[in-house]
């Protein structure tokens, strides 16, 4: 899973399937530079890419299957931090009910991404900003949805 991969429509598919040797999945970003997000998958896994709901979200899912069982979904995306406040607590409240859609399986998912929450405390499970705010938004959604933070990114800044 990659975030942030810059990629454009008119950076190939191929430049990043390493020789042929796995299926991209991937979701650049509509506007110009930075973001996107990308998935690449070993070929030989049985794998089939999952339609995000909102066009303008930086998502990109992949189901998993073994036999004709699907057995986990992954879901890598990115969260840009750049806006006013307002416009924020918008596109994450869009963001997280695209990635609410994405979660009614009955099998395992996993989410993947930077999603720019610094000032999360991820230990008590507090944002110290508003209840409308960005982080507010996220936070109750992993809250309800029961996610966690695995791999904690950049603790030497305290970003975690």
């Amino acid at each position: 899973m990659i975030s942030e991969t810059w990629a454009s429509e008119s950076f190939a598919s191929a430049e990043l399937s390493l020789d042929g040797n796995y299926n991209v999945f991937r979701k650049d970003r509509a506007c110009k530079g930075g973001g996107g997000v990308c998935i690449l998958v070993k070929k030989g896994i049985t794998c089939c890419e999952v339609s995000a709901t909102n066009p303008g979200s930086e998502i990109v899912a992949v189901d998993f299957f073994v036999g004709s069982n699907m057995e986990h979904r992954i879901i890598c995306s990115y969260f840009s931090p750049t806006g006013s406040s307002p416009i924020l607590a918008e596109r994450m409240q869009v963001l997280c009910s695209d990635l609410e859609i994405l979660c009614l399986v009955q099998y395992p998912v996993v989410i993947t991404g930077d999603f720019n929450q610094p000032s999360i405390n991820w230990n008590s499970y507090i944002s110290p900003s508003g209840p409308c705010s960005k982080e507010s938004i996220f936070l109750a959604f992993c809250v309800v949805n029961s996610f966690t933070q695995l791999v904690p990114t950049r603790p030497s800044s305290g970003n975690i």
